[in-house]
């Protein structure tokens, strides 16, 4: 696992700040479940480029 060493002082600082304030962990759990909470379109996409991909055999 990657982050498996990763402890909870190396998520200090909890902020960054580009412009507004970001948690760390706040963003590391959005680049996990953004796939998962929108995998019916990432399901639809792949089914269309299936689609696509064999139309064109």
């Amino acid at each position: 696992m990657p982050l498996a060493a990763v402890e909870n002082a190396d998520m200090e600082p909890a902020v960054y700040t580009p412009g507004m304030h970001y948690w760390i962990d706040a963003m590391l759990e959005h680049a996990v479940m953004h796939p998962v909470r929108h995998s019916f379109q990432l399901r639809e996409l792949l089914a269309a480029g299936a689609q696509a991909s064999s139309s064109t055999d």
